[in-house]
């Protein structure tokens, strides 16, 4: 946060043990945790209902309060009605950790939110959705699950939304605000050829990134990736104007993945420019299997990786296993050569 606090947020199973005070109401309920700058609690709260009250994404709001995005399928929630299956679940919270309200957004059928981002007047929700024509969802489902874009001003109140997708199965893992207003969504998808995606499938699962415009109109789209199975987890606009995501991989030497893979499957960070061309394509890895978390491009221009990892001592990972998974944290330079 501004004040270099910090606010964790997931989901437990757990009920008044611990550092948690509240009560579960359900199988899963959110727990949002915020700490000083020394990492102790300033206060924690437990929020749900009957069934899974999932929390995955949050950000800070303009009056020192925070956003969380989740997904719930509880039939009733602070007042909000589920609209049917899985619905994404906003929770407005004040800089006390007070709840000031609640939202569920949704179909007929599963919404299963992923991302939020801020705007310069309200957020974007990205998560995937098979609903269609139905709830808070007006557009027509192409296949499958789509990524369903969400605009809403900051008492949550829908600005308009976008269903995105081929004739398969779609599904974004971040969405990001641009310079210019719009937006980059990055995913996977199982879809070739159809719907929006005018690109063809490499593989069993390819990264879909999406450029929008303000009003989630598509500016341009790609489908990246190998022979086997390519996601994109996480994406960041660059100080040159283009793109970087990163994301885990199971290609080698195929396709839009030219290196040569390291092991089980490796972290794959691949950089873009302003109009969406690939600029250069890398592996990262050891001899187990990696997963990319996140990444950020720092004032120097150079990139930080985040994810985890089963190796030790091989390929790019020179630590030493400390046992079954260990964080992974890599930095590389502006062409995708590591670093550190």
């Amino acid at each position: 946060t501004p004040d270099a606090k910090s606010t964790i947020f997931g989901y437990t199973r757990s009920s008044e043990s611990g550092d948690i005070s509240g009560l579960r109401k359900g199988t899963h309920d959110s727990w949002i945790v915020h700490l000083d700058q020394s990492g102790r609690i300033e206060w924690e709260i437990l929020i749900g209902e009957h069934g899974f009250n999932e929390a995955y994404d949050v950000v800070s709001t303009d009056d020192g309060g925070y956003l969380v995005g989740g997904r719930s399928n509880s039939p009733s929630i602070g007042g909000e009605f589920s609209k049917g299956g899985y619905d994404y679940w906003l929770i407005k919270i004040n800089d006390s950790g007070t709840i000031e309200w609640q939202k569920l957004i949704g179909g007929n059928d599963q919404d299963f939110f992923q991302s939020i981002s801020r705007t310069s007047d309200g957020f974007l929700l990205a998560g995937f959705s098979s609903s269609s024509e139905s709830g808070d969802v007006t557009g027509v489902s192409n296949g499958g699950s789509d990524y369903w874009i969400v605009k809403i001003d900051d008492e949550g109140n829908i600005q308009w939304d976008r269903l995105l997708g081929g004739v398969d199965s779609d599904f974004p893992g971040a969405i990001e605000t641009t310079s210019d207003g719009g937006s980059i969504v990055v995913g996977g998808s199982f879809s070739s050829s159809s719907g929006d995606i005018s690109g063809e499938s490499n593989g069993v699962i390819d990264a879909w990134i999406v450029k929008l415009d303000e009003m989630g109109n598509i500016e341009w789209q790609r489908l990246l990736g190998g022979m086997y199975s390519d996601l994109g987890i996480a994406v960041t606009e660059t100080q040159d104007g283009g793109f970087i995501f990163c994301g885990p991989s199971d290609s080698s030497r195929s396709g839009d993945v030219p290196d040569e893979g390291h092991g089980q499957g490796d972290i794959w960070v691949a950089k873009l420019n302003a109009a969406g061309i690939l600029l250069w394509s890398r592996l990262f890895g050891g001899s187990g299997r990696e997963t990319a978390r996140a990444i950020h491009e720092l004032e120097d221009g150079n990139i930080i990786v985040i994810g985890d990892t089963t190796s030790s001592q091989s390929g790019n990972v020179f630590g030493r296993s400390n046992g079954g998974r260990d964080i992974w944290i890599f930095r590389i330079d502006q062409l995708g050569n590591v670093l550190d």
